[in-house]
């Protein structure tokens, strides 16, 4: 009975002895340091209307940068705040906020072992909106036209055809966003370039207006000839008829193929250059009361007329002729064949002036401005006085017109 006894004392005090190394143990657990939290920061974000931007992190320099675009209002950025549990925000009060990031920010946090303080900054991209308009398309007659920009120089170019009507051309203009414009004040405008062909164009690039020199352009047209094995006469009712080989005075040969055989004179009287010979432009009036006679040409394909030329074979004599026009047949299809005038336009007139220097070797010219020239394929060249009506001595040859060469340009 004894030895129960003691044993069971020595058995309460084993147990004593344990349950005190387990508190011991306890007692040292609590003592164990608590880490830091390196980073105490794990992200900031930051908006202003519908632009979001990212914060740049650095936990060694304790900053955190963000790059916003121009336009960005700094005064009035709404930030978020992302930090780990462990760590306790100590300043601003809220993860959550509208800051003023004109100025740095301090941002506080304590990271269990101490506070830390990071300093937030915010820098545009740019101080303006670059390349603020995006393009400028311009419509006018049918025709649109694309605008050149050069954000260098400040620039727009427009380029249309030769035979557009600029009085009322709609210029559509596309901006970059948060770009305001200024004047015009509307994207869709309607501008009249058919005298002056410049405007301005005047954008806020957010920091300061900007304006472009818009400058509109018309093609420059040339005057190129018409190929004479293109031209042909194209003979109606009442054309004229080559003179008759009874007819008094030397004009040999008279076929209609000889105004267009590229032979002329280069000199008044060098008439050997053309084989002594008016070819078939000695014309006689048809009937017509006002003693004029017309032969009608097919230059070939349907044209802009910018010139036309016929170069003399008398020069201030005889049947020198002193007055002629140039119509031209300016609907579609062929002209009617009994020769009425339906249709036909006059383009130009020439009149013999003593006084006005002219090449001889260019020829009796009919210049015709791009503004008032019309397209046609068939032209009538239509002589109405020749040197002895000019000079008032009328007789028989007062009404027989000689030419030895037509030449046509036209406009391209």
């Amino acid at each position: 009975m004894k030895k129960i006894y003691l044993y069971a004392i020595l058995a309460t005090f084993a147990s004593m002895s344990m349950l005190t190394s387990c508190d011991a143990d306890a007692e040292f657990e609590t003592e164990v340091p608590v880490n830091p939290v390196m980073r105490p920061i794990i992200s900031l974000t930051a908006m202003e209307q519908e632009d979001i931007f990212e914060g740049v992190i650095d936990d060694n320099k304790r900053t955190i940068k963000l790059e916003v675009e121009a336009w960005t209002d700094l005064s009035n950025m709404t930030v978020n705040l992302n930090i780990p549990k462990r760590a306790t925000l100590i300043s601003p009060s809220s993860p959550e906020g509208v800051w003023d990031l004109t100025q740095p920010v301090n941002v506080v946090i304590n990271n269990i072992e101490r506070d830390v303080t990071y300093t937030v900054t915010a820098k545009k991209k740019a101080e303006f909106i670059e390349n603020p308009i995006v393009s400028l398309v311009a419509k006018a007659g049918g025709e649109t036209a694309t605008g050149e920009i050069d954000h260098t120089n400040h620039t727009i170019k427009l380029n249309f055809g030769p035979w557009v009507n600029l009085s009322e051309t709609t210029l559509t203009i596309e901006v970059k966003p948060h770009v305001k414009l200024v004047d015009p004040i509307t994207l869709e405008t309607v501008c009249n370039f058919s005298e002056t062909k410049t405007k301005s164009i005047i954008v806020n690039d957010v920091q300061k207006d900007v304006t472009y020199n818009l400058v509109v352009t018309q093609t420059e047209l040339e005057a190129v000839e018409v190929a004479r094995e293109n031209l042909k006469e194209y003979k109606l009712d009442n054309d004229a008829n080559p003179l008759t080989g009874d007819l008094p005075g030397a004009f040999g040969d008279r076929t209609t193929a000889k105004l267009f055989d590229g032979k002329f004179m280069s000199a008044a009287n060098q008439w050997g250059e053309v084989g002594w010979s008016a070819g078939s432009c000695g014309f006689q009036p048809n009937n017509n009361p006002d003693g004029s006679a017309w032969i009608t040409v097919n230059v070939g394909k349907i044209i802009y007329l910018a010139k036309f030329s016929a170069h003399r074979y008398r020069s201030e004599e005889l049947t020198h002729v002193t007055n002629f026009d140039i119509f031209g047949y300016c609907q579609e299809g062929q002209p009617a064949q009994d020769g009425n005038w339906d249709g036909w336009i006059k383009l130009g007139t020439f009149k013999y002036n003593p006084d006005t220097h002219i090449n001889f070797a260019e020829g009796d010219c009919i210049n015709i401005d791009k503004n008032s020239t019309k397209q046609a394929q068939y032209y009538r060249i239509v002589a109405r006085e020749n040197w002895f009506g000019y000079t008032h001595t009328p007789e028989w040859r007062e009404h027989v017109y000689t030419f030895t060469e037509f030449q046509f340009w036209e406009y391209k």
